[in-house]
């Protein structure tokens, strides 16, 4: 890249190859801002200027300044936004000198006004077209070459800082005003039309589009930036883009849910500090296509510690997720969702756990659920020890009914109620008890939905015991 500057202008000239990360942020995300910047050395001149009105001729002071050098940049819209950060942060720090605050912010101002303008520069509807649209799929590559062409200019306002020390008469009569601690004063350059007219710049440019991902269709009509006569590319319908998303149809498209809810938080009570809670989501792809997604613990939710596995696989400290092959349009239901403490002293409640289902070549892309998880300490165990012992289910999971067994050691009434993890009640059932000794009963649980239940196993008024029953098609 090379610079030549005149009186009366500046051109630059750019025979390298640089790579654009996107090609449909409206912002410029995928844009690369090539410019330069001057040093500008100051100084103040003894003039003369007759005056018309007496014919006088007065002498005073002027401000002259001149380019000492000028520094090159390479940008992305994301280095830029650093940068204003980055002068943000010293306009803000009053503790800095009055030249680098007013330096940074002046900087800032410029920046806005190149976003700003770069972005009506792609939203013109009036931009030229430069040449017939261009299709090219993933993992190919398709290089153009095209002559430039401006149609409009536009102009950049900028002003210097000056302390007070550089003569308070020459700087008015350029057109400063007054800043703590010395004055400002305004300048502008043009951009645009105009460029074309040197013979130091290039009459073409060239640009590859390509992409990497099979299965990825770009659909491109290519327009021309009206002030720079450079391509701006617009995504037409029939394109389709992942890894990452850049516009058009997105491929990725992840769901996790719980099961027969569609309630985004769910809060389950009551578990028996030693037995873990068991819940089912199911994990879905909205995707027109079969797509692979990453099931993962947000390990910051979870920072008392619960133990989480999903269908067998632990979660916790596994940093990519378990992985799932999902067909297009369709759902894995039932997938069980294992939560228990890990030792006798971990904490019996853990709130707002999150998993979510994400495309794994871009995180971004995914879908949260929510659980809370409490246990209970139920101090009357060893009474009911003495009651019932024993207790099992079977078939379990189960899809039509449900047999429960126990020992009763003592006479007294045995009822069996049936929850959801959410605390709703299905089922309520009075077990023939009375007879002391192992019994058997079968309860039917065929209107139940698919899902993860307790049943709640009350023995007259000494208390209960809970046992989980799946339920399952």
């Amino acid at each position: 890249m090379s610079i030549v500057t005149t009186d009366d202008k500046t051109c630059i000239s750019v025979s390298e190859r640089f790579e654009a990360s996107s090609l449909t942020d409206s912002e410029g995300g995928g844009d690369i801002f090539i410019g330069f910047g001057n040093t500008l050395g100051l100084g103040l001149y003894e003039r003369l200027r007759i005056n018309d009105s007496t014919c006088h001729v007065i002498q005073d002071m002027g401000l002259i300044y001149a380019p000492l050098d000028t520094t090159q940049f390479i940008y992305t819209k994301e280095n830029i936004l650093q940068d204003i950060a980055a002068r943000q942060a010293i306009v803000d720090n009053e503790e800095m000198g009055v030249r680098e605050r007013n330096n940074a912010q002046n900087q800032i101002d410029v920046w806005n006004q190149v976003l700003e303008m770069n972005t009506a520069n792609i939203n013109n509807p009036d931009n030229p077209t430069a040449g017939p649209s261009i299709s090219f799929g993933g993992s190919t590559s398709r290089t153009v070459s095209t002559s430039i062409a401006t149609t409009e200019t536009n102009t950049i306002e900028y002003q210097h800082y000056i302390g007070v020390s550089a003569g308070l008469q020459a700087v008015i009569e350029v057109g400063g005003s007054g800043i703590s601690g010395g004055y400002q004063y305004k300048g502008s350059k043009r951009f645009g039309e105009t460029q074309n007219q040197s013979d130091e710049i290039a009459t073409l440019v060239s640009y590859t589009l390509s992409d990497k991902d099979p299965g990825d269709l770009f659909n491109v009509q290519v327009v021309r930036d009206p002030m720079y006569g450079t391509p701006i590319f617009r995504l037409l319908d029939g394109t389709r883009s992942s890894c990452p998303f850049q516009g058009g149809y997105q491929r990725d498209q992840p769901l996790v849910k719980h099961n027969n809810t569609t309630d985004n938080h769910i809060i389950a009570e009551g578990n028996p500090m030693g037995d873990p809670f068991i819940f089912l989501i199911d994990l879905c792809n909205e995707s027109n296509e079969t797509r692979t997604y990453n099931l993962k613990l947000n390990a910051t939710s979870n920072l008392n510690g619960a133990v989480v596995s999903a269908s067998g696989v632990p979660l916790n400290g596994n940093d990519l997720g378990q992985s799932f092959s999902i067909p297009a349009g369709t759902c894995l239901e039932n997938v069980v969702v294992n939560v228990s403490r890990l030792n006798a002293s971990s904490p019996m409640s853990y709130p707002n756990l999150e998993l979510f289902l994400y495309a794994p070549c871009e995180e971004s892309i995914q879908s949260s659920i929510f659980a809370t998880f409490n246990f209970v300490d139920y101090t009357n165990v060893n009474e009911l020890l003495g009651l019932i012992s024993e207790v099992a289910l079977f078939p379990n999971p189960a899809s039509q009914s449900v047999t429960i067994a126990f020992d009763l050691m003592k006479q007294a009434s045995v009822t069996a109620e049936i929850y959801d993890l959410v605390g709703k009640l299905h089922k309520i059932n009075t077990l023939e008890s009375g007879t002391i000794g192992k019994q058997q009963q079968t309860i039917d649980v065929s209107p139940l939905p698919v899902g993860v239940y307790l049943m709640k196993i009350q023995i007259g008024d000494s208390g209960f015991l809970t046992r989980r029953l799946v339920i399952s098609k």
